[in-house]
């Protein structure tokens, strides 16, 4: 059945998004999790949330049940933009929320999971721990952003990088740490983040890290860059405050040579896109591109550059550019710094100074040498990053340890 010769389990997701509700990072690796795991024969169900007024369970997506549950709060988050107040309101109630109890009761009593496997919870709210506790059900929780710190789950505030969560947040997450000691085991997804938690004493249960994989192909560019041509500069991904762009267009234009900087994924808000486009003044070398698809994106990069500004989980992004044999450079903090291997397939650097920035993409530039010895360590830097056999291993090992406890 699997690499481990595990019997069958019968597992229960909990999370806030599914297909075809997949915002970002956490949704493609929930995805990966439940689907790897069935196809080793285990019996999957995802419990996820959805705007439909009840709950609905909806045809199996590649081997896992999927059963849709309504939000028991103000309002479904991904509806059109609320106001402040309306947000405070929402994450107040999600800090204790025990109106998903007979929903969730009715589910497991249907289901009936020998473990949960929690993702994101937003919406679901940590209330869910106990309840789910009080079916001597062992309860696994990934952790894929600081979410559990955060109402925003970015750490990010006043355009800054929160190094501990303010008062406000300790304020609206203090249901999740009292919480926390429902929960068997935690999962980061990087060893950087798991200690920025521990250092905000968060949380007081055993946790351990298992690294998010991806089943990317890895590609060998037709032709490398040399300082004959354009270096084309990629950034990828939603694009918000916190993601650096801003900061990158500001080093982009100090740079010397010849450069194009291509921006793919849309804006977070109308607001910081008039930002960008004023930042931009119509600079012929900076395309906005819009949504694309990111395999043909990287195929026309050079250099990826993920220039954070709040604290990366992980970092998928910079995984993807280097299974297309693109050298990355990233901020020098956060779960980035544990996929960047320094000379070898990147460089981190200070992406909240600009020159540091600048220097660092100008010296990428200006080092042929150095550039080609970056491109041709970018697919072995990241072979247990797209090892989801290996991750799969793990996460049922893990499951098989917290149900002898």
């Amino acid at each position: 059945m699997n690499n481990l010769d595990l019997q069958p389990l019968n597992i229960l997701f909990i999370a806030s998004y599914y297909v075809p509700y997949m915002i970002g990072g956490a949704e493609k690796m929930l995805k990966i999790h439940a689907e790897s795991l069935a196809q080793r024969g285990h019996h999957v169900t995802i419990a996820t949330l959805g705007p439909q007024s009840g709950i609905v369970k909806e045809s199996p997506v590649n081997g896992v049940d999927i059963i849709r549950m309504p939000v028991r709060n103000l309002f479904w988050p991904l509806e059109t933009r609320k106001s402040y107040i309306q947000k405070i309101s929402w994450h107040l109630i999600d800090c204790y929320n025990p109106m998903h109890f007979h929903d969730l009761k009715q589910v497991i009593r249907e289901v009936r999971p020998q473990l949960v496997i929690c993702e994101s919870i937003a919406g679901w709210s940590p209330a869910i721990w106990k309840e789910i506790a009080s079916f001597n059900l062992p309860v696994l929780q990934f952790v894929h952003d600081q979410s559990f710190l955060c109402g925003k789950g970015i750490m990010f505030k006043n355009g800054h990088y929160c190094s501990k969560p303010c008062l406000d947040c300790r304020i609206l997450r203090l249901g999740y740490l009292i919480s926390s000691r429902y929960v068997s085991h935690f999962i980061f997804v990087s060893h950087s983040q798991q200690q920025f938690y521990k250092e905000c004493h968060f949380p007081k249960v055993p946790s351990t890290v298992i690294y998010n994989a991806e089943p990317l192909s890895l590609e060998k560019k037709n032709e490398i860059w040399n300082p004959t041509k354009v270096m084309r500069i990629g950034i990828l991904g939603t694009l918000t405050r916190h993601k650096g762009l801003l900061n990158l267009i500001k080093a982009f234009k100090l740079l010397k040579g010849r450069f194009e900087l291509f921006v793919g994924g849309n804006f977070g808000s109308e607001a910081f896109h008039n930002e960008t486009l004023l930042l931009v003044d119509d600079d012929p070398r900076i395309h906005l591109m819009g949504r694309v698809n990111s395999d043909d994106f990287f195929r026309h990069m050079d250099l990826t550059v993920v220039p954070s500004l709040w604290f990366e989980s992980f970092g998928l992004v910079a995984v993807e550019s280097c299974a297309k044999q693109v050298p990355i450079v990233v901020s020098n903090f956060g779960g980035l710094t544990e996929i960047v291997q320094e000379g070898i397939n990147g460089l981190s650097c200070d992406t909240t100074n600009i020159k540091s920035l600048a220097m660092t993409i100008q010296k990428i530039h200006d080092d042929e040498q150095l550039y080609k010895r970056l491109v041709e360590g970018t697919h072995s830097s990241i072979a247990k990053f797209i090892d989801v056999n290996g991750m799969t291993d793990q996460i049922e090992l893990l499951s098989q340890s917290v149900l002898k406890r």
